[in-house]
């Protein structure tokens, strides 16, 4: 009895499988605000979103991304310098089941293009990923690419979730990633100005795997001229 008892009070305690609750994204120009709706996403107490912006400049320029929303904390802050530069950042935060929109300040340079993208998981433990130990799993630039290859992510186990978030700066208007077909949910924005910028997101859902390596994210721009910029989450509800 007794070991029935403790296989049982095991069971109760695990803490339920983290799962994808869902995602929005919009793009904008000019510098200017962007607003990303998510009062189509049933977003609850407790429940992690993560953002991901997005910003296409040249000229050597770092832009100054700062959000309208609050209560997120700045997860990553990178910036690949190329000649067509990508400014990324990510931010995450626990929700209180009333966020309807992610916005974005304007300010950023009148001919930068904006992608943002915010993605929503339930019990994904309690602690934001702002480092390795908490669930920063990679980050990242590369110059002279405008395509993203990936880095490796170990030390995962069945029921982690790798989320994954990308761009890259460019001058090839409205210029997309392919899907590559080993991430659920993938989504792609593209916008056009006098500078362009590609963002992408997507997931993973760890079964037997102990180390996952995510496709290439294609996009036909700029190449070499080009800069990217990535960020990897590792999510388990433990």
């Amino acid at each position: 009895m007794s070991n029935v008892y403790s296989v049982m009070s095991q069971a109760a305690a695990s803490p339920p499988p983290t799962t994808f609750v869902g995602s929005s994204g919009n793009t904008g120009i000019d510098g200017a605000s962007v607003t990303v709706d998510l009062s189509s996403v049933d977003i609850q107490d407790g429940d992690l979103i993560l953002a991901g912006f997005f910003v296409g400049e040249d000229a050597d320029r770092r832009s100054d991304m700062s959000l309208t929303s609050t209560g997120y904390t700045e997860t990553t802050s990178l910036y690949g310098d190329d000649t067509y530069d990508i400014n990324m950042k990510t931010y995450a935060k626990f929700a209180d089941g009333t966020e309807t929109s992610f916005v974005t300040a304007g300010g950023i340079i009148s001919t930068a293009s904006i992608a943002v993208i915010v993605s929503v998981f339930r019990y994904a433990g309690d602690v934001l990923p702002t480092d390795e130990a908490s669930g920063l799993a990679a980050s990242g630039t590369n110059v002279n690419a405008d395509d993203i290859i990936w880095p490796e992510v170990t030390g995962v186990s069945k029921g982690d979730i790798l989320v994954y978030f990308g761009g890259s700066g460019h001058v090839t208007f409205f210029a997309t990633y392919d899907d590559p077909l080993d991430l659920a949910d993938f989504t792609t924005l593209g916008t056009n100005d006098s500078e362009d910028v590609t963002g992408g997101y997507g997931y993973k859902v760890i079964d037997t795997e102990t180390s996952f390596t995510a496709n290439t994210w294609f996009v036909n721009s700029d190449g070499t001229n080009s800069a990217n910029a990535y960020t990897v989450f590792k999510l388990s509800s433990a």
